[in-house]
């Protein structure tokens, strides 16, 4: 039968013949190792997250017990509130910042949770309030500075334009 066939002919049945070889062999061998492979990659990662969990868990368990140590500190809101003014009246004498206003604290119920939000209203130029925002965020361990806005206003008696910042800062306590 293949004598009959010239070089041409057999080449071409041999190259014909070697293709639905190697794609029978890669459908029948090679695409499964390389399945197996990507399974044993994806389990090595997994692997190694199983390993790490214990720390991750570790790490997670301590810094739950750390905010739950500050949010339930017996933190009287008045004492809060007289931090805030002695921090803010020492800043203030230093930096020629004046304190405008300081509100009253308005209280949100939430859950087992109070939410106690301090307002405070300054006067000055805008790198010594912006100063005064940066200490405030560092020092205040038991809060967080939720919001700040600067606006300006002419005052009536001089009609100068003056700065102002308000600054919005929330305490998170458990209800008793």
């Amino acid at each position: 039968m293949f004598k009959n066939l010239t070089y041409k002919k057999k080449l071409q049945l041999i190259f014909i013949g070697a293709l639905v070889m190697l794609f029978v062999v890669y459908h029948m061998a090679i695409s499964k190792t390389l399945n197996r492979r990507s399974q044993c990659k994806e389990l090595q990662g997994q692997l190694v997250t199983i390993e790490n969990a214990p720390t991750q868990m570790a790490e997670i368990h301590s810094e739950l017990t750390r905010i739950g140590k500050i949010i339930g500190k017996e933190n009287n809101k008045e004492d809060f509130r007289q931090k805030i003014l002695e921090e803010t009246t020492k800043f203030c004498e230093n930096n020629k910042i004046r304190i405008n206003e300081i509100p009253e604290p308005v209280v949100i119920d939430k859950n087992d949770y109070e939410i106690y939000t301090h307002t405070l209203v300054l006067e000055g130029d805008f790198q010594n309030l912006v100063r005064y925002i940066y200490e405030l965020e560092q020092n205040l361990e038991l809060s967080n500075v939720t919001s700040a806005k600067f606006y300006s206003a002419k005052e009536v008696r001089t009609k100068q334009k003056k700065l102002y910042l308000k600054l919005f800062i929330q305490n998170i306590q458990k209800q008793k």
